[in-house]
């Protein structure tokens, strides 16, 4: 008999397997479409994933074999439940009664998302995570770095339920290598404008002073800030997205030479510094957080700390362009991590922590 894993999606766009690409949801929405639809295929579990207001816009369907399901009807849902996943909000436990036999909390923010109403929850949510985990309400809590599970400890002290670490999926198949068609001195950035763009571009104006061929594609551009618009007039060479579907970033990442993020955020894994791996394209960051495991020796790590630090990134960036070799040895060391971090192989930690006893 198959086992019924039910997970809900927390605070989102409406969306379901078939229309997600459309509807713009990223990272969070997309890890669980996969693990939904992954643990269908490969170990025929019958997957439900609750929305909020599936209903109101007409969106209850099943997509390869995943059940999309309005959650204001999740209370009057009759089957037996094995598995529940909670992904990031906490609200859950203040909606919802049901209970399965086994219960956890996916921790996909830099600590448990405590968003609710249209407020939140005061002090990070502590004494309803702490309630939650002393009443035996969670089986355990999954989080997706060890930097990630040191900030929890760090901001609600020592929890009551155990802490099980699985880093995000890749979404995509295994790509063939082909360096060919990578733009030379192209670079990207696809991740949030406020997490380190005007810095980004205030690199690549004077970068481009020193290699003038030096190229940008840059997404999201309906959440540029009017600082970021006036420095994005001094540079030449760009291709400008506002938020497109996954395969168009995909397709960048394949075309383009460096995926640079000089961002100050606290990164609890960071999706684009893995798939940039995965499709060749040499990572240059800030060694902050969840980016010193996720990136780590693979790519070009930066000190965001260093005195002159534009002149610092800027001088670091003219050299990486013009070692060919050392843009090829971490083109590689990235590549054979990435590729097996995709969902068909990552799906199987799933499996064993919910088949564990």
């Amino acid at each position: 008999m198959s086992k019924i894993l039910c997970i809900y999606a927390g605070y989102t766009v409406p969306f379901n397997g078939a229309n997600y690409k459309n509807k713009r949801v990223y990272g969070s929405e997309i890890n669980i479409i996969q693990i939904a639809e992954w643990l269908s295929k490969k170990y025929n579990y019958e997957v439900y994933i609750w929305i909020w207001d599936l209903k109101l816009h007409n969106m209850e369907t099943i997509h390869n074999k995943v059940h999309y399901l309005d959650m204001r009807d999740i209370n009057n849902f009759s089957k037996p439940i094995d598995i529940l996943l909670i992904n990031r909000y906490i609200n859950f436990f203040l909606y919802s009664s049901i209970r399965a036999k086994k219960t956890y909390i996916y921790v996909q923010d830099i600590y448990f998302n405590y968003y609710y109403k249209g407020g939140n929850l005061p002090n990070y949510g502590n004494n309803l995570i702490h309630n939650i985990c002393r009443g035996n309400l969670v089986d355990g809590i999954i989080c997706i770095s060890n930097f990630q599970k040191q900030n929890i400890y760090k901001v609600l002290g020592k929890l009551e339920s155990p802490i099980y670490l699985i880093n995000n999926g890749i979404t995509s198949s295994i790509p063939e290598r082909n360096e060919d068609v990578i733009i030379k001195n192209r670079f990207i950035y696809c991740s949030n404008p406020s997490r380190g763009l005007d810095l980004f571009l205030d690199c690549i104006i004077e970068l481009q002073k020193k290699v003038p061929d030096c190229s940008v594609v840059i997404f999201r551009s309906s959440e540029f800030t009017e600082s970021m618009i006036d420095k994005l007039k001094l540079i030449h060479n760009k291709i400008i997205y506002d938020k497109v579907i996954h395969d168009k970033i995909i397709e960048e990442f394949i075309r383009s030479d460096i995926w640079f993020y000089p961002c100050s955020f606290k990164e609890s894994y960071c999706n684009c510094a893995a798939e940039a791996q995965l499709f060749n394209t040499v990572c240059v960051y800030n060694n902050i957080a969840a980016l010193e495991t996720t990136i780590g020796n693979r790519g070009m790590a930066l000190n965001p700390n260093e005195k002159n630090y534009k002149e610092y990134c800027v001088n670091n960036l003219v050299k990486l362009l013009n070692d060919n070799t050392l843009k090829s040895k971490l083109r590689e060391k990235g590549y054979q991590w990435a590729k097996k971090e995709i969902f068909e192989y990552k799906i199987d930690e799933w499996y064993e922590l919910f088949e564990s006893k």
